[in-house]
């Protein structure tokens, strides 16, 4: 009985060892893989400030806008599922083929953004760029007019926008950027609008066009234009035809909460009864607006 277990046991540490020497010429192969001029290695490395004194970091600074998609969770319990899921992935398809360079309005409006990074996840969008870009007003520009679509679709939007340590590679984000834009989507934001804090409105209003896309709403905090403004304070037609199409859906919805069964729950009907009356106010400003001639272009 006893010469019979030796072998046995001889054998299982024969092949652990086996094993290990396997495993170990594997992470050698892996590492000579990994090279210090590794793209994805780089873009990393340039999000990063150096150490100060050898010891700890910090993420660079980077312009977010931070968008969600409200009402996503009452059109998943109706099963509703196209009334968001279609719109998101053509925006995730659409960003992505900004960032990778893919399509040619990347190529003649994105040729020398490099730092620009845009990812989705559930019912929300965030779009990056880093602060010493060359032109941060198109990151703006890209989130306008995902925005315009989705309010002329009936898909209304909250968010923020921070200008703070931020990682955003691919579908990794995180720092102290994304949680500040959360906490003020989710706390502050109240009505269907994109807030902008006062370190990204100081970059953003750096620019003459930039200005014109910040506005002070009736509460005194900066909000980004939904809508994208023209030069002189004028709207192009197309921005003009989404905010008229937007402005049915709000007047629908606004409709809706005076009807049963949305009258028995009273805090639910006036909730959103301010927020839509809020957007018809914005969006009559909108239309009150001149109408640009020439190029149709809203960014």
């Amino acid at each position: 009985m006893n010469g019979s277990r030796t072998p046995q046991r001889a054998t299982r540490q024969t092949v652990s060892r086996a094993d290990k020497r396997r495993d170990l010429r594997r992470q050698r192969k892996f590492v000579r893989l990994w090279k210090p001029e590794d793209t994805r290695r780089d873009m990393l490395e340039a999000m990063a400030q150096p150490p100060a004194g050898g010891k700890g970091g910090r993420l660079k600074s980077r312009l977010l806008v931070y968008v969600d998609v409200l009402g996503v969770t009452e059109k998943i319990l109706k099963d509703d599922i196209l009334g968001f899921a279609v719109p998101m992935a053509y925006f995730q398809g659409f960003l992505t083929g900004l960032v990778e360079r893919k399509s040619r309005r990347a190529q003649k409006h994105f040729p020398k953004e490099k730092t620009l990074q845009a990812s989705t996840f559930s019912d929300t969008f965030a779009i990056s760029c880093a602060a010493d870009a060359d032109r941060p007003e198109l990151v703006i520009g890209l989130a306008q007019s995902i925005c315009t679509s989705l309010w002329a679709s009936g898909n209304y939007t909250r968010g923020a926008v921070t200008l703070d340590s931020l990682l955003h590679y691919d579908r990794v984000i995180t720092g102290r950027g994304l949680v500040e834009a959360h906490l003020l989507e989710r706390d502050v934001a109240k009505y269907p609008r994109i807030l902008v804090t006062d370190q990204a409105a100081a970059l953003l209003m750096s620019g003459p066009r930039n200005r014109l896309q910040i506005r002070d709403d009736f509460d005194g905090l900066k909000t980004l234009e939904v809508f994208a403004v023209a030069p002189y304070g004028e709207r192009s037609q197309s921005t003009h035809d989404a905010a008229k199409q937007a402005r049915e859906m709000v007047q629908r919805d606004l409709k809706a909460t005076q009807r049963r069964p949305m009258v028995a729950n009273q805090a639910l009907a006036l909730n959103r009864r301010a927020k839509y009356q809020w957007m018809l106010d914005y969006l009559d400003q909108v239309l009150g607006a001149t109408v640009a001639t020439g190029s149709d272009k809203p960014w």
